[in-house]
């Protein structure tokens, strides 16, 4: 374009501005992107291994443990069970604990004795010294198949901090109640695996679902950000 004021001035250049420019929005957007993305692959890395910890404490150290409890006391009670309402004592050679249980279907001396577990049943437990032990119950626990056994239902669990007789004491519904001795040993043979498993379930529970979230959020400012806008 010619200068009018100057007829022989020669034409002004203007350099072409019509390059895209990446904005610092676009730039802080694709950063807080790869951020978001990279926090997902490390959930996803925690929820899986979390999932597999949580299984493999299970299954192979947790389950066992359990039933290989419980068919002890399928066999070391079997002449000893508390046919409620009743009493019973029992003599520890060291600390640890008594588990509580009830089989869906008991039978002794000829008499089949069932379990309902909403029924009304107590137990009370009386230390060497004297003094109530307190037994937490087993809420929340589901029944152990203990498939040619029956079905057994977790009652609860009493912690015996000192070694000597203990007397328990049964009252509501028509049932038979076992007890079983647990020595330290096999109690930290049940709480170690455990407390892996909750550990690897709560792992699990809360990594897949951030890795979701920051997923799909980061794909979101990835894909969908906002984009640059020429200049005039």
């Amino acid at each position: 374009m010619q200068n009018q004021r100057f007829p022989n001035a020669p034409s002004a250049v203007v350099p072409s501005l019509t390059r895209r420019v990446r904005t610092p929005h676009r730039s802080s957007g694709r950063a807080m992107a790869k951020v978001l993305l990279v926090l997902s692959a490390i959930f996803l890395l925690v929820g899986v291994v979390g999932a597999f910890v949580a299984r493999s404490a299970f299954t192979n150290e947790l389950l066992p443990a359990v039933t290989k409890m419980a068919d002890r006391l399928k066999v070391e009670a079997a002449d000893g069970a508390i046919v409620v309402p009743g009493e019973k004592k029992m003599t520890l050679a060291e600390a640890g604990g008594i588990a509580f249980g009830a089989f869906e279907k008991t039978e002794l001396d000829g008499t089949t004795y069932t379990f309902a577990p909403a029924g009304d049943l107590s137990i009370t437990i009386t230390g060497p010294d004297g003094q109530p032990v307190r037994m937490d119950k087993a809420q929340g626990m589901q029944p152990i198949d203990m498939k040619e056994n029956g079905v057994l239902h977790p009652l609860g669990f009493a912690e015996a901090k000192l070694p000597g007789e203990y007397t328990i004491t049964t009252a509501g519904q028509s049932t038979a109640v076992y007890g079983l001795a647990i020595s330290t040993s096999e109690l930290e043979a049940i709480t170690a695996p455990a407390m892996r498993a909750f550990g690897g379930a709560a792992a699990g529970c809360c990594g897949i679902p951030l890795f979701l979230l920051f997923g799909i959020i980061g794909g979101i400012l990835l894909i969908f950000g906002k984009k640059p806008t020429p200049m005039p």
